[in-house]
């Protein structure tokens, strides 16, 4: 799988803000591919590696405090 790597700040700084990685065309909160804790940094960035990652698009999402609160979601990206 391809490793993918995605940089936050100005996040709220909760234990439980999240991070997801989605198929670019997801809809709802639930449909991540995989996803992370923040565990209360602020900034900072994540590594996610994954077989389920092929080729395609995809996007990153950022939740507030395990709740699906939507704080930001990136660009579309693509891995080739």
């Amino acid at each position: 799988g391809e490793e993918v790597v995605v940089h936050f700040k100005n996040l709220p700084g909760y234990a439980q803000d999240w991070i997801g990685i989605y198929g670019a065309k997801a809809y709802h909160a639930n449909e991540y591919i995989e996803w992370k804790y923040t565990n209360g940094l602020k900034e900072g960035s994540m590594r996610f590696a994954s077989p389920r990652y092929g080729p395609g698009e995809y996007i990153f999402r950022v939740y507030e405090n395990n709740g699906y609160t939507l704080l930001a979601q990136s660009v579309v990206f693509s891995v080739k």
